[in-house]
């Protein structure tokens, strides 16, 4: 099987399947590893990308009763305006797929075998930019969410 690329109205970049490990951590629950998903040439181009093409937003939260800056930047992109959800006291509503970010959703399906509807999209600056330990615990995505999560270039920028 192979995987397509697409980047907008250009051509379709042929990409070999990655190879992918999995472990079952038990309790129902799994990782799927695929650490060559992209060629550096083509990760380096979806990471640039990323970077110059999305509309990154630091947004106010939340946290510990303090309305607080996300110390990251963010954007979220889902299948349906009906994907908007709250965490940290913030509703968020989805923008649409962008192209880049579509391909990516694609390729990470095809390599897992299963759907996402939504992607929040985190960019990390520097060593300060971070997440902290949370729960993905929204009704939204039901009791048993699949998490997607794609690092590009050391950093991670998409979880769906």
């Amino acid at each position: 099987m192979k995987l397509f690329l697409e980047q907008g109205t250009r051509a379709a970049k042929r990409i070999a399947p990655a190879a992918c490990e999995a472990k079952d951590l038990g309790n129902g629950c799994w990782v799927k590893y695929a650490p060559r998903a992209f060629p550096p040439d083509v990760e380096a181009q979806l990471f640039k990308s990323l970077q110059t093409d999305i509309d990154w937003q630091e947004r106010p939260v939340v946290v510990m009763g303090r309305r607080v800056l996300q110390p990251r930047l963010v954007a979220y992109q889902a299948s349906s305006p009906a994907f908007s959800y709250t965490y940290s006291r913030v509703t968020v509503v989805p923008e649409a797929w962008h192209p880049t970010v579509e391909s990516i959703k694609r390729c990470v399906e095809s390599i897992v075998g299963e759907s996402f509807n939504s992607c929040l999209l985190n960019y990390y600056r520097d060593g300060n930019d971070h997440l902290s330990w949370h729960s993905d615990n929204e009704p939204l995505y039901g009791p048993n969410p699949t998490i997607g999560m794609v690092a590009c270039e050391d950093k991670v920028y998409a979880c769906l």
